[in-house]
């Protein structure tokens, strides 16, 4: 009998290191998962959600049972904070590689918001709010391709070397002015791309604004407001279809941040 309670102890004791090296590898990801725009902008969330992490977090058990035997079973308060510190972990790695999903999005509003359409918004179930026509097009575009050009093994493997960078029980980062700087520098990239990709778009409809003010000039009786936002709309239709070959590689230039993502990672917090 105490051979079958000592056997039933150590059952549970497995069982229970299982899954606090379960709940240690989820945390991260659940904390990219919940930020970067390829699960947020398709839907992925409740259940679906949840076993997208699990999947992920799988591979790790192995790492993660080694590093507990290495440290000791953690106590409540320690296991608190490092789940709390592994979520903000993946929340920054998430923030960092969404940053080409936003500045494509961003793109998408700023030329809605050239063309005076800004009212003309679309509901985005996923997350509760209005968003602009060409720019829910545009991101949605990107995260086809990034799919087809296989970027979910890019993110996964960025994911798992970020253990190397900021291991799981270390709890403090090595914070500098370099990490500020770094930060800052991604989200001056969503600007960045957003003007690049808007930019032909947006230099197309100056001019049409410029030749709509010459011809009121001749003609005061035309109603400039009124005549500025078909115009700009008929300019839009016009470029897109012509503008389409091209913007594929500027969307294609967007990714190539997240090829040295876990440089970009390192250099925030490390």
């Amino acid at each position: 009998m105490i051979f079958g309670d000592e056997a039933f102890i150590e059952l549970v004791s497995i069982f229970y290191s299982f899954i606090v090296a379960m709940a240690l590898g989820m945390a991260r990801a659940m904390g990219m998962v919940m930020v970067l725009p390829v699960f947020v902008r398709t839907g992925v969330s409740g259940i679906l959600r949840g076993a997208v992490v699990l999947v992920i977090a799988l591979p790790l058990v192995p790492f993660m049972l080694d590093e507990i035997q290495r440290v000791g079973e953690p106590g409540i308060l320690l296991l608190t904070g490092v789940l709390l510190k592994e979520g903000f972990i993946g929340f920054l790695l998430g923030f960092a590689l969404g940053i080409p999903f936003w500045g494509v999005e961003a793109a998408g509003d700023v030329i809605d918001f050239q063309r005076g359409l800004m009212g003309a918004t679309i509901s985005d179930p996923s997350q509760m709010s209005e968003t602009s026509v060409t720019g829910t097009f545009l991101v949605l575009t990107m995260i086809t391709l990034f799919f087809l050009v296989g970027g979910m093994e890019i993110v996964i493997g960025a994911l798992y070397q970020t253990y190397a960078i900021w291991p799981i029980f270390d709890m403090t980062p090595r914070l500098s002015i370099e990490s500020a700087a770094a930060a800052f520098y991604l989200v001056d990239d969503i600007m960045r791309l957003a003007f690049v990709i808007a930019g032909p778009v947006m230099i197309a409809m100056f001019l049409g604004d410029a030749v709509l003010a010459a011809i009121t000039r001749f003609a005061p009786q035309l109603n400039v407001f009124v005549l500025s936002m078909g115009i700009k709309s008929a300019i839009f239709v016009a470029m897109m279809p012509l503008y389409a070959v091209f913007i594929f590689d500027y969307i294609g230039d967007a990714f190539s941040p997240i090829y040295d993502i876990v440089d970009q990672f390192k250099r925030m917090i490390r």
